[in-house]
């Protein structure tokens, strides 16, 4: 079972995690993330105790569970080499977009090689979406978060980006 941010998204992924832990008998977490929105409530705990092994993306997480980086940590593309085409590049979480006539941007709705591809050819990236956020740690461009960090997933990232501050110079 593994990756992205299952932990306490919904009670209905909850709710159905708990359920495939029911029926089996050798289950094994590979980081998951937590992702509870900030306007939820979640009725339905995952019950951990029915898990053989246990990692998650989340750095020094209070549940105290082993942390691995995140699977797409292994995507071949992180390392491309460089060619920087702009100063500032936007990557928008498709469910919340960053208002932006200025700068360049895409949405974390395109094809992975799109957005790998964005922010290699970006100097700083400004995003509010996870893997915007993660991918261009690894890619080691400056990463500026803006607006609208929905849910628990950003507060543990094992590098925090810098938060946006009106002067983004």
């Amino acid at each position: 079972f593994g990756g992205g941010g299952l932990i306490d998204c919904m009670d209905l992924w909850n709710y159905n995690i708990n359920a495939i832990l029911n029926k089996s008998k050798n289950i094994i977490f590979w980081g998951l993330g937590h992702n509870k929105h900030y306007n939820q409530n979640i009725n339905f705990k995952i019950d951990f105790d029915k898990v053989n092994m246990l990692s998650i993306r989340d750095y020094n997480h209070e549940s105290g569970f082993r942390y691995v980086p995140c699977a797409s940590c292994m995507i071949p593309y992180l390392n491309m080499k460089e060619d920087i085409k702009r100063e500032i590049g936007i990557i928008s979480h498709k469910d919340y977009i960053i208002e932006n006539n200025e700068y360049d941007t895409i949405t974390n709705s395109q094809n992975i090689y799109e957005i790998i591809d964005f922010i290699r050819t970006s100097k700083v990236i400004i995003t509010n979406s996870y893997h915007g956020i993660y991918w261009a740690t690894l890619m080691k461009r400056k990463v500026i978060t803006m607006r609208m960090l929905h849910s628990n997933r950003f507060e543990y990232l094992k590098y925090p980006p810098q938060k946006y501050s009106v002067d983004i110079i």
